[in-house]
């Protein structure tokens, strides 16, 4: 069997060699050169171009963690740092990597990384006084935009004979937005990991520092930074506590997973877990009311509010006009052929009118059946998601804080409390940004705060 193995990896390192004297490979070393040559010609901290707006993201860290001895694991604090700039001026920010000789690893990493700085503060309080919940609850515009989601519940209802089956929300948000080019593309930059526990305070306020001096470089006069919850409640704590000048956002994926696992345990019990076994399997369906298995979960409510659309628009379909039936499949068919945009959404006269006729419908449903009322809560709080995705995607400051306020009753009414206290708190800080920092405040309310992946496809940002 020793003899067997010798002669396998014999052979198999003969031909990985030809591969690579062929030209069809590159060599590991070769690898292991080009990534000790790039840290060896510049500093990490350099590569972000100057004169551009930058968030930064910290968040856990994990590799290779789970092994069977508990060894060689990695447990750390990983950050980035996001701005939006044409790709033109990506690639004149990335110089020719020189060719550098190979060193041990202990010369290679020395005085690189970010600083430690032990926090000193002791135990981490959070002292600032909640405001009384009305005052949260300012009045708010939703944007225009908004009726396209009418028009994806239409695609359901009323379909032209040309078109093909309706996407699901994201792909019919994604279609329409696709020829905007108020959209530019987001730079993501890897930053130094800190070998430290992420809880830890020293770890986090070390972070906080690093993040003054990459703001400082960049020209930044108030640097942004996004915790997810329990860091983020820790980092406003030292904040406070030090006096610092930053500004933390708090993470919205983790709002968002919290938030649908709060309207899972709202409607247990209403039949909801039976329509997701419909399209889950049944050990699936828990992980989706608990919103735990994001992408699943977020589908499934989508399908379930695109159901119900359909129930109600097969109650409005008898009384509908024909000419508003022929309006509104000629404007579907006119987006499945990418032939009208966002502002043709709009404007649509037919779609105002439709919306108009739900909502007259929805009110006495609601007044004459309880399980009608608990069905039409439940499609609101889908409709809070699509605008709190949007608001992500599309950089809509003000939507996002009004989508946010609309998720603290329900945090509270479920027991979500770590996101009921946090995102309170988050809100009342976010709507002190005018005032005690103006120039972030005007760069959120115009730049747009979200990442995006793709150029030119406002629904490939990054929640």
């Amino acid at each position: 069997m020793k003899t067997h193995k010798i002669y396998y990896w014999t052979y198999l390192f003969t031909y990985y060699y030809w591969i690579i004297r062929l030209g069809f490979s590159i060599s590991y070393e070769e690898v292991t050169r080009y990534k000790q040559s790039i840290l060896q010609t510049e500093q990490v901290e350099n590569i972000i171009p100057e004169n551009q707006f930058v968030q930064f993201t910290a968040d856990n860290a994990d590799h290779n963690s789970c092994t069977i001895d508990g060894n060689n694991t990695f447990h750390g604090m990983g950050i980035i740092a996001s701005s939006i700039s044409s790709s033109d001026a990506l690639v004149a920010t990335l110089p020719s990597v020189p060719r550098r000789k190979r060193i041990a690893v202990k010369d290679l990493v020395k005085n690189k990384g970010i600083q430690l700085v032990q926090y000193n503060g002791g135990t981490l309080k959070c002292n600032l006084q909640l405001q009384p919940f009305h005052q949260l609850r300012r009045p708010h515009t939703l944007p225009k935009a908004m009726s396209s989601d009418l028009l994806w519940n239409c695609g359901w209802i009323f379909q032209h004979k040309d078109t093909v089956t309706p996407s699901n929300w994201s792909g019919f948000m994604q279609k329409i937005t696709s020829s905007s080019d108020s959209f530019e593309r987001s730079e993501i930059y890897l930053l130094p990991l800190i070998d430290l526990n992420p809880s830890d305070s020293t770890c986090i306020y070390s972070t906080l520092r690093y993040i003054e001096q990459q703001a400082r470089k960049l020209n930044l006069a108030t640097p942004c930074i996004t915790f997810d919850q329990p860091l983020w409640l820790k980092a406003v704590s030292i904040i406070k506590a030090k006096d610092m000048k930053i500004v933390c956002r708090l993470g919205g994926f983790h709002m968002l997973m919290s938030f649908m696992g709060s309207i899972g345990s709202l409607m247990q019990g209403s039949g909801l877990e039976e329509a997701l076994n419909k399209i889950y399997a049944t050990n699936v369906v828990p992980h989706l009311m608990s919103g735990k298995a994001f992408s699943r979960s977020l589908r499934g409510h989508f399908l379930v509010y695109a159901a119900l659309s359909r129930k109600l628009g097969s109650l409005l379909l008898p009384s509908t006009e024909i000419t508003m039936v022929e309006e509104l499949e000629k404007l579907l068919y006119d987006v499945d052929v990418q032939e009208v945009g966002l502002d043709d959404i709009i404007n649509s006269v037919a779609l105002h009118k439709l919306q108009q006729s739900i909502d007259h419908l929805t009110v006495n449903m609601v007044c004459k059946s309880r399980t009608a009322k608990l069905w039409v809560q439940y499609m609101h709080y889908v409709e809070i998601i699509m605008m709190f995705i949007r608001a992500e995607r599309t950089g809509d400051w003000h939507t996002h804080l009004h989508a946010s306020t609309l998720m603290l009753n329900v945090f509270a009414a479920t027991g979500h409390i770590h996101y009921a206290k946090s995102s309170r708190l988050y809100i009342q800080l976010m709507q002190q940004l005018p005032e005690e920092f103006p120039w972030l405040y005007q760069k959120l309310d115009i730049i747009l705060f979200g990442e995006q992946k793709d150029f030119g496809q406002a629904y490939g940002r990054i929640l």
